[in-house]
């Protein structure tokens, strides 16, 4: 029989039972509805966003953070912000007034996408995550994970031939810019055909309140772990699935390290992408000067002013939002990043924090600027919107060490852990350089001072974008920030995207340079997504299967 056929589109109910629908046609309509369902065997595949890539709602179900979609939603998400004083952005983004928002307007499937329809997409919570950097790469693994096979009408069942979509990650000898930095094996064209067929990969979203402390965060993916696996067990198509694969983007990463300690042996692996595995710099950066908006060409430098008026232009536009947040607070540099990365430097002479074996916490962050003049904090930019202080015994900096006595907790509960079965990607190109360090340069003399002397020097006057006075005795010396000094993907210096693969469990990390890779769009780049199916490849196989793909 060789009539032709046309793949109808698959849904699930609510008990995650497959569903297809196709329309009757006239008899001489030769063409036949075909319904491609998965293997029964379920692994859940769930995937956690970086920082800010969740949609919040505050009060009455009122939009919080909602990353722009588009050129329309983006022009209109930059005139909002631009006018948006720092006691409203305060108030719209305070941590206990926001949940995450499954926002599915803004998830747009197209009629020809098979794999499953936009009211599954919802069950699957993929509204919940920034659409534009997410969406391709979600529809991506669906498909690709599910579907990897040309001719999918059955025709030919003991030798599919695979999707060519595969071939990179099944390469054996992997070409640049995979460069593996831990131990790698390829994931053989046995081991493909072991698994892929005989395994759905059902593809889920976990948003989280990037706001509040990463602590929590993992607590909403535990939640979401046992969900999706009750949901799934109601099936009477599918097997109850007792493993999850977790895919993570920057700061999901160290939410998912987390998660993971709390599930134990429920997590089959984790897959990490540009994590900020021992924090950031340019953290401490943005406090003292907002978001930068360097320079890469003209088109590049219109983007990153909009984002920069998007994410907070000024030391204000950050101050009051991020000092009363424990999640953003978390990636500031932990213990374990590189000490010296704070520079203060005339060119000739240079001091560097933390020192070794120093506490960032204490030494650098806890400092306020009534401390000395490059403090992480301006107490006066915290509480603009006088939400905190109830009383005047009350001071706004006292309760902006409490979150970052949050922060430093919870480093030091993942400190150097992750999960037995982690596969991760970084980037380390220097034409996509990060703040590896943060410095304070000026054109006068230090020489004639101590560190001391320049250490506990005040503030003088100050721009809210960096440039700052110190009064040193009677001298008054003008800092100001330099721009970005070392490879990585241009918001994750390499130092801490290295550190991965220094983790304990840790099976291979793949350094990636030569693509240009951008932070917040690198689940749109083709190598990611083949690194991505290379370890979820490996990682399946340590679920055993019977012959016929049941579970063993």
């Amino acid at each position: 029989m060789n009539e032709p056929l046309r793949r109808v589109a698959l849904t699930f109910d609510d008990n995650f039972n497959p569903l297809s629908r196709s329309a009757l046609s006239a008899t001489d309509f030769t063409c036949r509805a075909m319904a491609v369902w998965p293997a029964r065997t379920p692994i859940p595949v769930i995937f956690i966003p970086g920082i800010m890539g969740s949609n919040l709602v505050g009060k009455q179900d009122k939009p919080a953070w909602r990353p722009p979609n588009g050129g329309g939603e983006k022009v209109g998400e930059f005139k909002a912000r631009v006018r948006q004083k720092p006691d409203e952005r305060q108030r719209q983004l305070k941590a206990e007034d926001v949940t995450v928002w499954n926002r599915m307007e803004s998830v747009e499937l197209g009629a020809d996408y098979p794999a499953l329809d936009g009211a599954e997409a919802g069950r699957r919570y993929w509204g919940e995550v920034y659409a534009d950097g997410y969406l391709p790469f979600l529809r991506i693994l669906e498909d690709r994970l599910n579907y990897p096979f040309e001719d999918l009408s059955g025709k030919n069942p003991d030798a599919p031939k695979r999707e060519k979509a595969w071939d990179e990650a099944i390469a054996g000898d992997q070409p640049h810019p995979w460069t593996p930095i831990t131990g790698f094996e390829a994931l053989t064209e046995g081991e493909f055909a072991s698994r892929f067929g005989k395994v759905y990969f059902p593809v889920f979203a976990c948003g989280y309140n990037w706001l509040k402390s990463n602590e929590e965060s993992s607590d909403l993916v535990v939640k979401r772990v046992e969900e999706i696996i009750a949901r799934i067990s109601k099936s009477c198509y599918f097997k109850k699935p007792d493993k999850v694969i977790l895919v993570t983007h920057s700061m999901g990463g160290l939410v998912a390290r987390r998660a993971a300690q709390k599930l134990g042996d429920t997590v089959l692996g984790v897959v990490h992408g540009v994590m900020p595995t021992e924090g950031a710099p340019v953290t401490y950066r943005r406090f003292k000067a907002g978001t930068e908006a360097t320079w890469d060409g003209i088109g590049g430098w219109l983007a990153n002013l909009g984002a920069a008026a998007v994410l907070g232009w000024d030391a204000a536009d950050i101050t009051c939002v991020m000092a009363n947040a424990s999640g953003p607070l978390e990636l500031l540099p932990t213990k374990r990043y590189p000490p010296g990365w704070l520079k203060v430097t005339d060119g000739k002479k240079t001091i560097e924090l933390p020192k070794t074996g120093g506490n960032p916490y204490s030494d650098i962050y806890g400092k306020s600027t009534n401390e000395c003049w490059w403090g992480m904090v301006d107490p006066q930019l915290i509480d603009p919107a006088k939400l905190l202080t109830t009383s005047e015994d009350i001071d706004a900096h006292a309760l902006f060490r409490r979150n970052l006595k949050k922060a430093e907790a919870f480093h030091d509960t993942i400190s150097g852990y992750c999960h037995g079965r982690t596969y991760a990607h970084y980037g380390d190109d220097p034409k996509q350089p990060s703040f590896v360090s943060v410095i304070w340069r000026t054109n006068g003399e230090l020489s004639n001072f101590t560190d001391e002397d320049v250490l506990t020097a005040h503030r003088g006057e100050v721009d809210l974008l960096g440039p700052t006075e110190a009064k040193i005795g009677k001298t008054s010396v003008h800092f100001k920030l330099e721009g970005k000094d070392g490879p990585g993907d241009g918001t994750v210096p390499a130092p801490s995207g290295h550190a991965v693969a220094d983790l304990d469990g840790i099976r291979t990390v793949f350094r990636l340079q030569g693509l240009k890779l951008e932070h917040a769009d690198s689940y749109k780049n083709s190598t990611v997504h083949n690194t991505v199916l290379y370890a979820i490849g490996k990682i399946a196989q340590q679920l055993p299967l019977n012959t016929d793909g049941t579970t063993g």
